[in-house]
């Protein structure tokens, strides 16, 4: 089954009153924390956490499937002692994670980092069905999950209104695009 991808028309409206208890608990904690003193060792102990935490997401969106002591080895080790998918896309987002961390605060999002970014991810753990830092074309499907099964087409070419063709996925691509720039 193929589901085809549509733009959503109301994806960054949301209820504002509905999320302001979660936002005001997120708020003083942040501030608790940012005036209580602290040892490094516990920063340091929470930003590793984190990290893997965001790694974990990361690979299980994209089908990844490891225990806990998979994961911890997918951080420790290098590219050639890992042995399965799983543990090869944990890494390449840890690598990534770390090269975003280390960007300039103020570099815009813009095309070419989002296409950068999603090279890392994906070059030597999932290039065998996305070409890393490339726009899916026409019959390119995602590849995904257990059981493997194919996600969103690129989907057909819109109609030339220039030299190149735009596929709803690569319209989609440059509204998010646009509206990370407001």
């Amino acid at each position: 089954m193929i589901l085809r991808y549509s733009i959503p028309g109301d994806w960054t409206r949301y209820d504002r009153l509905a999320v302001v208890g979660e936002l005001t608990l997120a708020r003083a904690a942040i501030l608790a924390l940012t005036q209580m003193p602290y040892q490094r060792s516990w920063a340091d102990q929470l930003q590793s956490l984190q990290l893997k935490r965001e790694v974990a997401g990361t690979s299980r969106i994209e089908g990844a499937e490891f225990t806990d002591k998979e994961l911890d080895a997918a951080m420790r080790e290098t590219p050639e002692q890992l042995e399965t998918r799983s543990q090869k896309q944990a890494a390449a987002a840890v690598a990534t994670y770390r090269w975003i961390a280390a960007l300039e605060s103020d570099r815009p999002v813009d095309e070419a980092l989002i296409r950068e970014v999603h090279r890392r991810l994906v070059t030597g753990c999932d290039d065998d069905h996305c070409v890393p830092g490339r726009l899916r074309k026409r019959d390119e499907n995602v590849i995904f999950g257990a059981p493997r099964h194919r996600g969103a087409e690129a989907g057909p070419s819109a109609p030339r209104r220039s030299a190149v063709s735009r596929t709803p996925c690569a319209r989609a691509f440059a509204s998010t695009i646009r509206s990370s720039r407001r």
